[in-house]
Parts: C-alpha cells; sequence; structure tokens
C-alpha cells in the first residue's frame, strides 16, 4: 500500500502515509482508509433485509485531515483525477447508504442517504489523530419495505492525506411478524378474552 488504500489494520501509524491514527476502538482491527496523494479510497458492504419494523445503523469512526492547511474541500463527486482536470481541491470523507447495483462511487441518484459528509471529526490535522465519534442512525423508515442496499464508507483527497478509521460497525434490525404470527397473536387475545368473560359469569 505505498499510495493508499483500505487495509485491515491493528496499529497505530497509517501503513500507506505513516500519519498517526487512533488504532482500534476494541479488539485489535479495524478498517482504515488512507488517500495519500492524489486519491479515492472505496470500502463497501452489502446487505439484504426483509420488512422490518425498526433498524439502527451505528459503527465507530475517526477522520483524520493530515493537509497543511487541514481544511475541507467539498465535492459531489468522489473523483479526484476528474477534479485534478478541473483545477479544483477535493479533501473530504463521506459515509452513504446506496441503491443495490450502484456503482462504488456513486453520487446524486443512487445515493439513498448520507450519514457523513465534510472533513475531519476533530481540530487535530497533520499528525494528530482524532478520537472516535460515535455515530447511531435510525433506518426503520428507509428500510421499512426491506430490499438490498450498499453501505459505503470513502475518502477521496488531491491535497494531502485524509486517513479514516473505522470499527464496531452493527446494524440491529426488528423484523416484521408474519401474517400467520399476526394471526397467531390475534387467536390468543380472543381466546384470553373469551376466558376472561366465562369467569365473570361465573
Amino acid at each position: 500500500m505505498a499510495t493508499g488504500g483500505v487495509v485491515v489494520d491493528n496499529g497505530t501509524v497509517s501503513p500507506a502515509s505513516g500519519w498517526a491514527t487512533t488504532g482500534a476502538a476494541s479488539g485489535s482491527n479495524y478498517a482504515l482508509l488512507d488517500s495519500y496523494w492524489p486519491g479515492a479510497f472505496i470500502m463497501t458492504q452489502s446487505f439484504s433485509t426483509g420488512a422490518v419494523s425498526a433498524a439502527t445503523l451505528s459503527f465507530k469512526m475517526f477522520v483524520n485531515d493530515n493537509s497543511v492547511e487541514g481544511k475541507t474541500y467539498m465535492s459531489n463527486s468522489l473523483d479526484v483525477l476528474a477534479a485534478n482536470d478541473a483545477g479544483s481541491l477535493v479533501n473530504l470523507a463521506r459515509v452513504d447508504l446506496l441503491k443495490s447495483g450502484a456503482a462504488a462511487d456513486a453520487t446524486g441518484s443512487d445515493v439513498v442517504a448520507t450519514f457523513y459528509l465534510g472533513g475531519a471529526t476533530g481540530r487535530n490535522f497533520q499528525d494528530q489523530s482524532n478520537s472516535y465519534g460515535d455515530f447511531t442512525y435510525d433506518l426503520s423508515g428507509l428500510l421499512a419495505a426491506g430490499g438490498n442496499y450498499t453501505l459505503r464508507f470513502a475518502t477521496a483527497s488531491n491535497v494531502g492525506s485524509m486517513v479514516m478509521g473505522v470499527d464496531n460497525v452493527s446494524l440491529q434490525v426488528a423484523a416484521v411478524p408474519e401474517p400467520e404470527s399476526y394471526a397467531m397473536l390475534l387467536a390468543g387475545l380472543g381466546l384470553i378474552g373469551a376466558i376472561s368473560r366465562r369467569r365473570n359469569r361465573g
């Protein structure tokens, strides 16, 4: 990983840029994205769900901006080479939920929801790593009908080293009961009601 990439790491120094990182939030390993110069790096996880009554996404993440200025430069694209050609600056990190089948670097209508879009997660930059932040999102409405999706973590920079660390990613869902379950539940309530009426008459 001479110029950058996505790795599973267990240390506190990026194997790509040599900048300090926070290490793992818990356990030994964590995912590390490090864009050295220039670079866009993407980590994805596809998943499927049936209909859900509740869904919660949570993860721990830090983002370190190791550029000289420590300044965020926003862009609608993760294409660093195109930004170079256009003479524009890019320096950002983002976390998104994508539609099934969307390209890993997709933007626009292929993005179902954006959970993070910005720069560093703290005021430290250059060789000072920011601490992990806790991120939690209610996806009950988005995933209510179920379907196929992709969770994406990405960095893009043509300014300097943008380092993202990710750990403890979790999607907790509560499935919608099948119609048979509802029927059994209603029948049970009816039986309880009948027993209650009989006792009252006695």
